[in-house]
């Protein structure tokens, strides 16, 4: 069985990139020197021209020289099309002119399921990525989805594993159908399940990363609310739409009046 699944794993690799961010630094004796930082991204979509790759934002935001690694070890530019503030993610894009046949014929793009069903619980999952901190792969099943994560215009699921990995585990979650279905973020992990695997749903990221492939900005309005569900509506009276629980200081929400 574990020999199957790690097939699956495998043919998924081809998928998987190594984003190097290169900056140009001054040491204390005024010598100008290169600094790289590498973390692990995965191609999700891709047209005739262009492949578009998600990434952590860290290590690209306010990068001009950013390079990609493909799985048969060749090296590619690559521009930032968006970032999610949010999320920690951004979109890279590499042309594909850029690109031998060879390396357009070996690449392939991750599937993006679904987290918003509720037969998810206690499925088996697949952490590949950086869970232990390092490039790793481990299985488990994801034990709960009923968290909430409020962030500014928009909330996310929380999908929590009984996957043991690392505090600063980054990668992302694949069900046994070799879909995508979270982006692993341990922001969120309470003390008691600090080393537990989480991740952020994928159903609720996948609006973000169509809206930065498209090169669109984040639109802002700063609040963090819920929607309405229909049993409060009618019994509570409470207006369907979002209820807003909290104003973010000097956003246009604040600045409509809105409380």
């Amino acid at each position: 069985l574990y020999q199957s699944i790690h097939s699956m794993v495998l043919s998924m690799k081809s998928a998987e990139v190594t984003v190097t961010g290169v900056t140009q630094e001054v040491d204390l004796f005024n010598s100008t020197y290169e600094s790289t930082g590498k973390s692990l991204g995965y191609i999700f979509a891709q047209n005739s021209t262009e492949l578009m790759i998600m990434a952590e934002k860290k290590n690209v935001e306010g990068i001009e020289n950013i390079e990609v690694t493909s799985v048969d070890g060749s090296k590619v530019a690559a521009q930032v099309r968006g970032i999610d503030e949010n999320t920690g993610l951004a979109v890279l894009v590499v042309e594909k002119k850029g690109m031998t046949t060879g390396t357009q014929q070996v690449i392939s793009c991750v599937s993006l399921g679904s987290s918003s069903l509720s037969t998810l619980i206690a499925s088996p999952v697949i952490a590949m990525g950086n869970p232990l901190g390092k490039s790793s792969v481990v299985y488990g099943m994801i034990t709960s989805m009923d968290e909430t994560i409020s962030m500014v215009d928009a909330n996310y699921k929380l999908l929590t594993t009984d996957i043991y990995g690392a505090r600063n585990a980054t990668g992302i979650l694949v069900d046994f159908n070799g879909k995508v279905v979270g982006i692993i973020n341990q922001d969120y992990n309470g003390e008691d399940t600090a080393n537990l695997i989480s991740a952020l749903g994928i159903t609720e990221i996948k609006s973000a990363l169509q809206r930065m492939s498209n090169g669109f900005e984040n639109s802002y309005i700063g609040i963090r609310g819920t929607e309405v569900p229909p049993e409060i509506f009618v019994g509570k009276k409470v207006p369907t739409g979002i209820y807003v629980k909290e104003i973010e200081l000097d956003s246009p929400a604040m600045a409509a009046g809105i409380q």
